[in-house]
């Protein structure tokens, strides 16, 4: 599968997210698991995410073969007869919202709501929006590899190039990475704080243009 959020950005794997409603992840130049940074210094504590209104916000592109997977099917496929232009391979239109609501349902577990947003027309213009009282872009990279290291296996690598395809190393043996699982790992000060700690990307190829955010 294929998605383009067409805004122009610039990341490593340790890329950043702007703060706009229809801001995404930067486009990244190519970098391979073998030199993905280290996380950078500790920072002082954040302060407890405050209530108050709700603004829709866009979190990330959406993964479409990861919500196939989950329902038994091995990847999405374009699929003009589909109302959202997208099925899954071996059967069942899928539904955007149930895609993303797949991909961030630690953030819903905190209360966020998780929905779709078609940001250009097409099969490939969805994204997933949350609504937050706040959003907050995270600096200090997205270390796949120490992730990885941290979980007992070996380091992270990516033989397809794209976002689904990030896996941690174990004797030849491929663990696919929990991209929002490696933020929480390198930002628990934020986890401690109440925060949904989550990944974003601002397309489905983009996959040394990963970094994390923190949404309340």
């Amino acid at each position: 599968m294929s998605h383009t959020v067409p805004h122009s950005t610039r990341t490593r794997p340790r890329g950043t997210l702007r703060r706009t409603l229809t801001a995404v992840l930067t486009g990244a130049a190519a970098l391979v698991a073998a030199v993905l940074l280290p996380a950078g210094p500790a920072t002082a504590a954040p302060a407890a995410p405050a209530t108050g209104s709700t603004t829709l916000t866009i979190i990330s592109a959406v993964n479409l073969d990861a919500y196939c997977r989950s329902v038994g099917h091995p990847n999405a496929v374009q699929n003009s007869a589909s109302p959202s232009g997208w099925s899954c391979s071996g059967g069942g239109q899928v539904n955007i919202t149930s895609a993303c609501q797949y991909q961030y349902a630690d953030a819903m577990a905190k209360g966020i709501g998780v929905y779709e947003y078609q940001q250009r027309s097409g099969p490939t213009g969805w994204v997933c929006q949350g609504a937050v009282t706040k959003r907050i872009d995270l600096s200090g990279g997205l270390d796949l590899s120490g992730y990885c290291h941290s979980i007992g296996l070996g380091d992270a690598y990516n033989a397809v190039h794209n976002v689904d395809g990030w896996m941690c190393g174990n004797g030849g043996a491929g663990v696919r990475i929990d991209l929002s699982a490696a933020c929480r790992y390198q930002n628990p000060g934020y986890v401690q704080a109440g925060y949904a700690v989550v990944h974003g990307y601002r397309d489905f190829t983009s996959w040394t243009g990963i970094g994390c955010l923190a949404l309340a």
